[in-house]
This record gives structure tokens, C-alpha cells and sequence, in this order.
């Protein structure tokens, strides 16, 4: 089992992302000014892709990503955004938000999410592959603040062997005793709380390619005991079903490989 690291920073707001397959380093450097946020990089959402020969997952920020910044002490969040394509490091602004007085508590997620507190709460599923819920916190000093990024979830690294040649897969879904499935974050210390439990759906519009009958997905899941998963994929027309054999605990920040064959009913 590999750890995985999620680096970014803030400023407009900065913010380069990744994943280390063995020691991820899982601050993001961000910053604020009047009001401005910047970060430095590796990852949590936007397109990835696995490097094989480093063992490492590579994040980059696409136009549209969101992240969100709350007073703590007014309640008052605004949701920066980014121009930015294919990069690792990006510029995100906000028109809305206003500059905290000095001494207020600031906390941040990522993806973005409606809240005005300390406290987010995330539903898994569905998800896309490459998006990872991560909090922040820091005090605001009146100077540009630098917010700490960290990863909250854990990474299933499943590869898929295929009973029956298809060219794509669209869809993979999990599910299993006790599967947690959605929570609260609380960005103040990392702590999720209120979970509920479910199955976990990953969907790809472009597709997995499938290459010599098998394929990778990338799964994020809250930190938890993982049960024995019932796991199902789907090309759209066939659905393809299979069982892991094995039961594990998931730490944030830490990555799981899982192989499982699937096969037609």
C-alpha cells in the first residue's frame, strides 16, 4: 500500500496539484490578499493520469474548478474559480468575496461545496475518477494568509480483468457491508462525522479504454474499514459483475490497489 500526496497552493488563488505514490506531501501552499488566494501543486480533482515507471499519479487543474473560502467568523464564503486548462499550478478569483478582519478563522474545500461554517458535507457517489474531497484552515494575520491543503480521502487503485472483449468501459460501481458513501468534513481538524453508507459509482463519459482485457479506475472513498466490495462495470449495453477477496482499513492520503476479474452473469 503506497501513500499518495495531494501538495497545492493558493494566490488569486495558486494552486498547483499532484499525487506521490509513496510519500505524498499533502500541503498546498495558498494565499489570500485583499482578496486574492494562491496555491502550489499536486492534486484532488481534474485530469490525472498514472505514471507507471515512477508510480505516481499526476493532477492538473482544468478551466472550471472550484474551490470554497469561509469566514469562519462572519459566515460568509465565496467560491473561487479558475481560466486555467491542463495545469499545474493555476490562478484562482472570486467577485464576491470580501476581505476577513484580522484575527478571523478562514476554511477552505475542495471541490467546491455550498457552507458557511466549518463543516461540508460530500456525497461519493456519483463521482468522477480524478476528484477528492480536501480541506484547509488557517488564521487570518491581515498579511496574505498561506492555507495548508489536505487530502481527506483514500484512493482505490482497481484494476479491472474483463471476462468479454469490449473496447470501453463507462461506468464502474462498489458496494459492499458497510460502505461509507457520504459524510461531513470538518476542516477545522479533518475529522469526517454523519456518514451514511451506500454504493460508490465512478463514471467516465469519454470511457476507460479497455487494453488487453482489463483496465485501471481511480475510486475515492472516505477513510473507513473497506468490507469484501461487490464490483460492477458497464460498456453501456453489458455489465459486467465480480468480487473482491479481501477486506482492508483506509487511510487518507494513502493509496489501495485492489485487482478484481468481472465477468458477465
Amino acid at each position: 500500500m503506497k501513500n499518495y500526496l495531494f501538495p497545492i497552493a493558493l494566490c488569486l488563488l495558486t494552486i498547483g496539484l499532484y499525487f506521490s505514490s509513496c510519500a505524498r506531501d499533502e500541503d498546498n501552499t495558498t494565499s489570500v490578499t485583499g482578496f486574492t488566494i494562491s496555491a502550489a501543486i499536486p492534486t484532488s480533482r481534474t485530469q490525472f493520469q498514472y505514471d507507471a515507471t515512477n508510480k505516481k499519479v499526476s493532477v492538473l487543474w482544468v478551466k472550471g474548478d472550484a474551490i470554497t473560502l469561509i469566514d469562519g467568523e462572519t459566515k460568509k464564503a465565496g467560491i473561487f474559480t479558475t481560466q486555467s486548462e491542463g495545469s499545474a499550478a493555476a490562478n484562482f478569483t472570486s467577485s464576491t468575496f470580501t476581505k476577513p478582519n484580522t484575527g478571523d478563522n478562514l476554511y477552505a474545500f475542495y471541490p467546491s461545496v455550498s457552507t458557511t461554517g466549518a463543516s461540508a458535507t460530500f456525497n461519493c457517489s456519483p463521482q468522477k475518477e480524478n476528484e477528492s474531497a480536501m480541506y484547509s484552515n488557517t488564521i487570518y494575520a491581515g498579511t496574505t494568509p498561506v492555507l495548508q491543503f489536505h487530502n481527506a480521502m483514500a484512493l482505490l487503485k482497481m484494476t479491472l480483468s474483463i471476462s468479454k472483449s469490449v473496447s470501453k468501459i463507462t461506468s464502474v460501481s462498489i458496494s459492499g457491508n458497510g460502505l461509507v458513501c457520504s459524510g461531513t468534513l470538518n476542516a477545522s481538524n479533518g475529522y469526517w462525522s454523519s456518514q451514511h453508507t451506500g454504493s460508490i459509482t465512478v463514471n467516465n463519459a469519454s470511457g476507460w479504454t479497455v487494453t488487453g482485457n482489463k483496465i485501471t479506475v481511480y475510486v475515492h472513498v472516505i477513510p473507513q474499514g473497506i468490507p469484501v466490495l461487490h464490483v460492477s462495470a458497464s460498456d453501456g449495453s453489458n455489465t459486467f459483475s465480480g468480487v473482491t477477496d479481501v477486506s482492508f482499513s483506509a487511510t487518507a492520503s494513502k493509496e489501495y490497489p485492489i485487482e478484481v476479474a468481472v465477468s458477465l452473469p
